[in-house]
Protein backbone atom coordinates (compact mmCIF):
# COMPACT_ATOMS: atom_id res chain seq x y z
CA UNK A 1 0.00 0.00 0.00
CA UNK A 2 0.93 3.81 -1.43
CA UNK A 3 1.47 6.42 1.84
CA UNK A 4 -1.17 9.25 1.19
CA UNK A 5 -0.31 11.45 -1.90
CA UNK A 6 0.01 14.31 0.69
CA UNK A 7 3.16 12.95 2.55
CA UNK A 8 4.61 11.47 -1.34
CA UNK A 9 4.56 15.38 -2.50
CA UNK A 10 6.03 16.72 1.22
CA UNK A 11 9.10 14.58 1.24
CA UNK A 12 9.69 14.96 -2.84
CA UNK A 13 9.57 18.36 -2.05
CA UNK A 14 11.74 18.70 0.94
CA UNK A 15 14.00 15.96 -0.36
CA UNK A 16 16.98 16.21 -2.58
CA UNK A 17 17.16 12.11 -2.76
CA UNK A 18 14.94 10.91 -5.44
CA UNK A 19 12.42 8.30 -4.00
CA UNK A 20 11.35 5.24 -6.10
CA UNK A 21 7.95 2.89 -5.18
CA UNK A 22 10.10 0.02 -6.83
CA UNK A 23 14.07 -1.27 -7.03
CA UNK A 24 12.79 -2.19 -10.91
CA UNK A 25 12.04 1.84 -11.37
CA UNK A 26 15.97 2.33 -10.58
CA UNK A 27 18.35 2.44 -14.06
CA UNK A 28 21.36 -0.14 -13.59
CA UNK A 29 23.91 1.15 -11.03
CA UNK A 30 27.16 2.73 -13.43
CA UNK A 31 28.92 3.82 -9.68
CA UNK A 32 29.40 1.66 -6.95
CA UNK A 33 26.39 1.46 -4.90
CA UNK A 34 25.37 0.04 -1.58
CA UNK A 35 21.70 -1.22 -1.13
CA UNK A 36 20.08 -1.04 2.19
CA UNK A 37 17.53 -3.66 2.55
CA UNK A 38 15.42 -3.17 6.19
CA UNK A 39 12.02 -5.13 4.68
CA UNK A 40 9.94 -7.49 5.41
CA UNK A 41 11.74 -11.05 6.03
CA UNK A 42 9.00 -12.15 2.81
CA UNK A 43 10.21 -9.43 0.83
CA UNK A 44 14.04 -9.50 1.18
CA UNK A 45 15.16 -11.71 -1.01
CA UNK A 46 13.60 -10.62 -3.88
CA UNK A 47 14.82 -7.00 -2.98
CA UNK A 48 18.33 -8.40 -2.45
CA UNK A 49 18.10 -10.04 -6.11
CA UNK A 50 16.83 -6.93 -7.69
CA UNK A 51 19.64 -4.95 -6.00
CA UNK A 52 22.24 -7.40 -7.39
CA UNK A 53 20.65 -7.40 -10.62
CA UNK A 54 21.21 -3.60 -11.01
CA UNK A 55 24.46 -3.89 -10.18
CA UNK A 56 24.74 -3.15 -6.30
CA UNK A 57 28.56 -3.58 -5.01
CA UNK A 58 27.48 -3.91 -1.51
CA UNK A 59 24.59 -5.11 0.37
CA UNK A 60 23.30 -4.56 4.15
CA UNK A 61 20.76 -6.54 4.91
CA UNK A 62 18.85 -6.42 8.23
CA UNK A 63 17.82 -9.50 10.34
CA UNK A 64 16.42 -11.49 9.37
CA UNK A 65 17.47 -11.74 5.75
CA UNK A 66 15.33 -14.74 4.57
CA UNK A 67 12.65 -16.91 5.93
CA UNK A 68 15.30 -19.89 6.14
CA UNK A 69 18.50 -20.82 5.87
CA UNK A 70 18.10 -22.36 2.75
CA UNK A 71 16.74 -18.53 1.47
CA UNK A 72 19.90 -16.88 2.61
CA UNK A 73 22.00 -19.57 0.76
CA UNK A 74 20.69 -19.14 -2.53
CA UNK A 75 21.04 -15.44 -1.78
CA UNK A 76 24.56 -15.85 -0.88
CA UNK A 77 25.53 -18.05 -3.71
CA UNK A 78 24.12 -15.26 -5.78
CA UNK A 79 26.01 -12.31 -4.36
CA UNK A 80 29.24 -14.69 -4.36
CA UNK A 81 29.06 -15.28 -8.34
CA UNK A 82 28.55 -11.40 -8.97
CA UNK A 83 31.30 -10.42 -6.48
CA UNK A 84 28.81 -8.66 -4.37
CA UNK A 85 30.09 -7.64 -0.96
CA UNK A 86 26.64 -8.64 1.85
CA UNK A 87 27.19 -7.26 5.53
CA UNK A 88 24.34 -8.47 7.87
CA UNK A 89 23.04 -5.72 10.40
CA UNK A 90 22.77 -7.10 13.50
CA UNK A 91 20.74 -5.13 15.70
Amino acid sequence: KSPPQEFTDFVEASSAVPFYKSIDELEEFTNDTLCLIAGRTSDNPKFFEQCVKKGAKVIFLEKPGAPSVAKLEEMKNLADSKGVKVSWILT
